[in-house]
């Protein structure tokens, strides 16, 4: 009886073992698909905020003249540096 038992209770041990690691497995995919999913919005989303700004700035160039134009465009093409290296 003592051996049937002590086999019963490692096979017990083996299917939690199992068990954790397909649980830890699932977690860590689960993690992996939301971190693709989130740069994937921020691409888009950068993108179009990109897109956005560089029309403005174009905009702006042609409408608003002298130095106050000048620096508006400088800090325009700043910040779209700064969001294509986020």
């Amino acid at each position: 009886m003592d051996v049937v038992e002590y086999a019963y209770r490692e096979l017990e041990k083996s299917i939690q073992k199992a068990t954790i690691k397909s649980k830890g497995f699932s977690a860590v995919d689960r993690k992996l698909n939301n971190t693709t999913e989130v740069k994937d919005k921020c691409a888009e989303r950068l993108a179009s905020i990109m897109s956005r700004l560089r029309g403005s700035t174009r905009a702006l160039k042609g409408t608003v003249k002298g130095r106050f134009g000048q620096k508006l465009t400088y800090v325009l093409k700043k910040e779209s540096a700064l969001l294509s290296d986020f």
